[in-house]
């Protein structure tokens, strides 16, 4: 295994489940900063995370929040790299690389919801 890529037990659960938040996945990169990556928005910040202190990029829809109760997991990479995630990553990524492709290519005026 490539020493890179952290073990499966290097991923750590939270003691309580997460119930009414929306699914997400944080990405810090030691002191550099980080980025927190929903399927509605986008938050980047530089150095510490402080409230109001990131920039925010809305994708136009409100949040929608998960109603059964998922606990987050976390996984530390080279002991510096932290991944954090709420739901499935995967289908996190997806439902945000297809909102953030709807807001390149002309919004919800373009795509219009059936």
């Amino acid at each position: 295994m490539s020493p890179l890529l952290p073990r499966r037990t290097d991923i750590k659960k939270d003691e309580e489940p997460t119930r009414h938040e929306e699914r997400g996945i944080a990405l810090r990169l030691g002191a550099w900063g980080g980025a927190d990556v929903r399927p509605t928005r986008l938050f980047l910040w530089v150095g510490e995370r402080e409230a109001g202190q990131e920039w925010l990029l809305p994708l136009g829809r409100s949040p929608r929040l998960l109603r059964r109760p998922r606990r987050r997991r976390h996984l530390t990479v080279r002991h510096r790299w932290e991944v954090s995630y709420l739901g499935n990553p995967f289908i996190t990524a997806g439902m945000f690389a297809y909102g953030f492709g709807r807001l390149l290519l002309g919004g919800r005026d373009r795509f219009p919801r059936r």
